[in-house]
């Protein structure tokens, strides 16, 4: 069964970059489907043979996935511009590498005291946050403060934003990945804030007020100066406590898509696993970002029929994902080829990126992201 889909010269010769803006952006009517895959570091360094993920260049990144032939949304965090500003930077004070892990113990001085952080990384497995540096109600001036200092450098920001738009160029549309500021501000371990807002009610409300306005100033930033838009999304924090994210995500979340349309970007809205209570919930079409991710079947997604899913959301937002990341490392790959002309077929009518649920995992065989691509071919010739 083929979808009735005619490609112009036109959007054959488009870069990557133009092709993705303008489909998300409803500008081409003719290329009714996207195949974007979700990327990051775990597959592009499992198939260049790196030991630590944190190793894989943003160029890397790129070169995997057009090896793979598809549209890629790059999405960059925003410390790869933070890191790279000398007054911002988070000193080393302790690295410790074995054959199993790395730690690297880091400090920053302000003046009201010293914030310290510990993360470790795992072989093939990316880097973690194991140590906060909110250990007590006065850190969070401390971490006030260092958020509010990154404003002060708008300018080395815009400059650095500018390096990794000539690094990706234009073959592929580049996001950079903000923090609601609930999350604080990708420092503090995702469960700590819940217990915060209960303990210290004002200093973390008060750092989060100001978590807020680098967040946007950095979007400001970043679409001045070469980001096409800008990602995000929920930590699970709407399963713990709705009233929490009722009063500081959804609110946020809105404000920070808004934005960044305001100013003509467009937002990419992340949810892993429950796709479906996002949808019945009324939150997504309440934060209206320009494109909702991840429709996933089960086991790593809620959304049993994606045709009933997708048609519950504003038919202005563009609908990303269905493909099982546990299917794509374990299945076979006419297993894959048949899922994902299911997904492009139970989208027709609609905008949605044939994606994965999240990013490609380290071990996948290349076998079946040909059979991925090849089957989206299929469809759309």
């Amino acid at each position: 069964m083929m979808i009735d889909e005619k490609k112009s010269d036109n959007i054959l010769n488009m870069n990557s970059r133009e092709k993705i803006n303008n489909y998300i952006k409803g500008k081409s009517d003719k290329k009714k489907f996207l195949y974007s895959p979700n990327w990051g570091c775990y597959y592009p360094g499992y198939f260049l043979g790196k030991k630590w993920l944190s190793e894989v260049t943003l160029e890397e990144q790129v070169d995997v996935a057009l090896e793979f032939k598809f549209d890629l949304i790059h999405n960059v965090f925003r410390d790869v511009f933070i890191e790279n500003i000398e007054p911002l930077k988070w000193k080393i004070s302790e690295k410790i590498e074995t054959d199993k892990r790395r730690v690297i113990r880091r400090y920053f001085d302000t003046p009201f005291g010293r914030l310290e952080n510990e993360t470790t990384e795992l072989p093939d497995n990316g880097c973690t946050l194991t140590k906060s540096p909110i250990k007590k109600e006065e850190d969070y001036k401390k971490l006030s403060y260092y958020v509010k200092l990154i404003r002060e450098y708008a300018e080395d920001l815009g400059r650095e934003v500018t390096r990794v738009r000539r690094v990706i160029g234009d073959r592929a549309a580049f996001t950079v990945i903000v923090s609601n500021p609930f999350e604080g501000f990708f420092l503090v371990p995702r469960e700590d804030p819940i217990y915060h807002e209960i303990e210290w009610p004002e200093a973390f409300v008060a750092f989060m007020q100001e978590a807020h306005e680098t967040e946007k100033k950095i979007i400001e930033v970043a679409l001045k100066n070469g980001t096409d838009g800008i990602f995000l999304g929920s930590v699970g924090t709407e399963m713990i406590s709705p009233r929490i994210f009722e009063e500081y995500f959804l609110t946020a979340s809105t404000e920070l898509c808004e934005l960044t349309e305001g100013l003509g970007g467009w937002s990419n809205y992340h949810v892993c696993g429950c796709g479906k209570k996002w949808i019945d919930s009324g939150y997504v079409n309440s934060i209206k970002p320009t494109v909702y991710e991840s429709f996933s079947l089960p086991p790593t997604g809620d959304i049993t029929d994606f045709r009933i899913a997708r048609k519950a959301i504003d038919k202005r937002i563009v609908s990303k994902g269905h493909i099982n990341l546990n299917l794509l490392k374990n299945g076979t790959p006419e297993e894959v080829s048949v899922e994902t002309k299911k997904s492009i077929l139970s989208m027709k009518g609609f905008r949605h990126i044939i994606s994965t649920n999240c990013q490609i995992l380290h071990g996948t065989p290349k076998e079946n992201l040909e059979a991925m691509y090849d089957a989206y071919c299929d469809l759309i010739k």
